[in-house]
């Protein structure tokens, strides 16, 4: 899979089932054994509009257009869960702190 990053923008994507002496299974994995080195997923059933919104300014942050430097992938969603964060409706964990990367360092 020749891509840099893994993006699974819907609900329980991180989930997987555990299987004695493989740790946890699931899409993730998979994944990753394809040759994605990250992989950006939830752990929850997320909000549709706090997700829409994250994904936006997480794109925005990763791969900047206007001229600013890009971010790694952690970076670039941790500034996606402060903006979801800051927002009054979604100030809760619930809104933005399902959102993981699993995988190597940027």
């Amino acid at each position: 899979m020749p891509t840099d990053l893994a993006v699974l923008s819907a609900c329980e994507t991180g989930q997987g089932r555990l299987a004695w002496g493989e740790g946890i299974v699931g899409l993730t994995r998979a994944l990753m054994y394809a040759g994605a080195p990250r992989v950006l997923c939830s752990l929850w059933k997320v909000d549709d509009a706090a997700t829409h919104a994250l994904m936006v300014k997480f794109y925005a942050a990763w791969r900047a257009s206007d001229g600013t430097p890009n971010r790694g992938v952690a970076a670039a969603l941790r500034a996606a869960q402060d903006h979801v964060r800051a927002q009054p409706q979604w100030k809760h964990p619930y809104y933005w702190a399902g959102w993981v990367v699993w995988g190597l360092p940027d």
